[in-house]
């Protein structure tokens, strides 16, 4: 809402359509910086539990002309296809590792193509905007300081419950 302003019908982020608990279609419309228009992306989300452990989530494009399983009532931007946005295709790799102390390793690996005719220094400042997300989601979860002290905790508590070593002189 910030980067897009409030008008959710313009620039929609919303869940299509849930098919089931490890597969759903998402779409959204991206207002990018002057002068080009808007992009939209229409893409199903895959998220399979690899081991106890390791967990990925795949984000893979889809064109709304080939995808049977988007509802009839699906509603994208307001605004006009070739003249206000363009359809952009994207494929994001998501992969997480649980860790100790509830915490986790998130590893984010994405290809783009925003379509249409955009200068270099435009499409790679747009780039910053997808590892942004990464940041934002770090500063939210972010919790250093408590999982320092949690290490530091279980650290003293094992040297305090270790017997002594005696030696045999």
């Amino acid at each position: 809402m910030k980067r897009n302003g409030p008008n959710a019908s313009q620039y929609p982020n919303i869940e299509v359509v849930r098919i089931n608990n490890h597969l759903a279609i998402f779409y959204h419309c991206r207002k990018p910086p002057f002068p080009l228009v808007a992009r939209d992306f229409l893409s199903r989300a895959i998220f399979s539990q690899v081991s106890d452990d390791k967990f990925v989530l795949v984000f893979k494009f889809i064109d709304e002309g080939t995808a049977n399983d988007v509802p009839p009532t699906f509603a994208p931007s307001t605004l006009k296809l070739n003249e206000k946005r363009i359809h952009g295709e994207a494929t994001v790799l998501c992969f997480f590792r649980r860790l100790p102390h509830n915490c986790c390793e998130f590893t984010y690996i994405t290809k783009a193509d925003i379509k249409g005719s955009v200068p270099k220094v435009v499409a790679e400042s747009g780039l910053s905007g997808q590892v942004d997300g990464v940041r934002q989601a770090y500063k939210y979860f972010e919790r250093d300081e408590e999982i320092d002290m949690r290490e530091r905790d279980n650290f003293i508590a094992k040297i305090e419950t270790t017997p002594p070593h005696t030696s045999d002189e």
